[in-house]
């Protein structure tokens, strides 16, 4: 995949792609890569849910629920209704600590 983006063939899927690989082990560096999914595509709503994933595994809780909301939202005017309830089931998740 790094190999695609140094050839210069960046694109929404390639970062999304690199942001889920990245997740467990650099939610930082998977953080980036959604950001620059979400780029091509704001409203990408695999995107947004990595991004809130990365944001909840780097402890930073506040951002994550906002981004879980704005995810949900996003999903929710798609009818894209099974990252809808899985993202759900996150945001319920941190807000329970």
């Amino acid at each position: 995949m790094l190999k695609q983006l140094e050839a210069g063939r960046d694109s929404a899927l390639l970062r999304l792609s690199l942001a889920q690989t990245l997740l467990t082990s650099d939610p930082e560096q998977a953080l980036d890569h959604a950001e620059r999914a979400l780029a091509f595509d704001p409203a990408y709503t695999a995107a947004l849910k990595a991004r809130a994933r990365a944001l909840d595994l780097l402890g930073q809780s506040d951002a994550a629920i906002s981004a879980y909301e704005q995810a949900i939202a996003v999903a929710a005017e798609r009818g894209d209704k099974q990252a809808e309830r899985e993202m759900q089931v996150w945001l319920k998740r941190l807000r329970r600590g």
